[in-house]
């Protein structure tokens, strides 16, 4: 994922597989669905402005990268 575009969480109340189509149509990048109603997307501010408008989702936010991983 590139740094300059955030990443983008994406709740759905439709199935997934047609909001990740909505999705496609404002060009933002899906990048991994997540357990059974979330996306993971690449979007620029105004893509997400469109993204969260859209038939069939219930809600979006930032997915910070701030979780340290702690490796042995």
């Amino acid at each position: 994922m590139t740094d300059d575009l955030p990443d983008l969480l994406v709740g759905c109340s439709a199935p997934r597989d047609e909001v990740a189509a909505r999705i496609a149509d404002t060009d933002a990048t899906l990048r991994e669905r997540v357990g059974r109603a979330t996306l993971l997307v690449e979007a620029t501010p105004e893509q997400a402005d469109h993204i969260a408008a859209l038939d069939g989702v219930v809600g979006t936010e930032r997915n910070y990268r701030d979780v340290k991983l702690l490796v042995d």
